[in-house]
């Protein structure tokens, strides 16, 4: 298995994720709205980056969840106003230490029964970059050289704090905070 790289330049990738990564998530609330003010739960949406050849007329611009998830990349970021599938919820989320490299891994528990739908649009986006979205705000950009093994979204950040900020704020949103 491959370990993630995290390249450092203006206007690169927040990161390039190896075959482990695959697929990712992602929603299209704009990021200043409460995501449970209609009553409904976080969504996880998968965007085309621009570097993948978005046209202009379907792009939008989605910011990072947090500086330390950006990595220096431009915020906000652009990506296709359309995502690759349709939202899918975010049940919970859980953060480690990956034991084989230096980063924190953080995984997307999703609605299993979309595990089929994600793992098609991530094969059928091969050697694509693909931006994470949870409810409407860039988690993670990933270069997609695999699918995902289940229906737990791996994101690794190399920012600790930033992982650990992401982590908190997603379990207050979704109501369980630790």
């Amino acid at each position: 298995m491959m370990r993630p790289t995290f390249p450092r330049c203006p206007g690169a990738l927040a990161a390039l994720l190896a075959a482990s990564l695959g697929g990712a998530a992602f929603a299209q609330a704009p990021a200043s709205s409460d995501p449970r003010a209609d009553g409904s739960r976080l969504q996880v949406t998968f965007h085309l980056h621009c570097f993948s050849g978005v046209p202009a007329s379907e792009r939008t611009r989605l910011d990072y969840w947090n500086k330390g998830v950006a990595r220096g990349n431009p915020d906000p970021d652009c990506v296709a106003r359309k995502p690759l599938l349709p939202p899918v919820p975010l049940r919970s989320v859980s953060l480690q230490h990956d034991p084989e490299s230096t980063v924190e891994l953080l995984r997307l528990d999703v609605d299993p029964s979309a595990h089929a739908a994600i793992q098609a649009a991530m094969l059928a986006h091969q050697r694509q970059v693909v931006a994470v979205v949870v409810q409407g705000r860039i988690v993670s950009v990933v270069f997609l050289a695999g699918s995902t093994t289940d229906h737990r979204i791996p994101v690794y950040i190399a920012d600790k704090a930033a992982a650990a900020e992401l982590e908190s704020d997603l379990r207050i949103l979704l109501g369980n905070p630790r």
